[in-house]
């Protein structure tokens, strides 16, 4: 299974890829992550690249709002994280985490 999206593209692993039911090719679906389960980073290497459009700080932790094409994500940084809105940052995810939706009626793919 392959998700794309405005700005990325991606093949699951098998292991996670069995956890979902099969869709037809081209069907769009939610692609669903939980905050701590997102990297941001400002490394070439990372899966998604982004703008970061707020960042702030939580105490322990900052709260960094980065803008995926027309899409926004929330994730959590350490309070070490430097970066500042406008700067263009790489984004990674947990897929071991990710949940998938089907797009019309919002329910879960997940069959496990």
């Amino acid at each position: 299974m392959t998700l794309k999206g405005e700005n990325f593209s991606f093949k699951l692993p098998k292991n996670v890829e069995k956890r979902f039911a099969k869709k037809k090719s081209g069907e769009r679906l939610t692609l669903g992550i939980r905050p701590e389960d997102v990297v941001v980073g400002k490394g070439e290497s990372d899966l998604i690249r982004g703008e970061i459009y707020v960042v702030e700080p939580l105490g322990r932790d900052k709260l960094v709002d980065v803008k995926l094409g027309g899409n926004r994500i929330k994730l959590i940084a350490s309070r070490d994280f430097q970066g500042n809105a406008g700067e263009n940052v790489g984004v990674s995810l947990n897929v071991a985490n990710i949940h998938l939706f089907d797009k019309e009626s919002g329910k879960s793919l997940r069959i496990d």
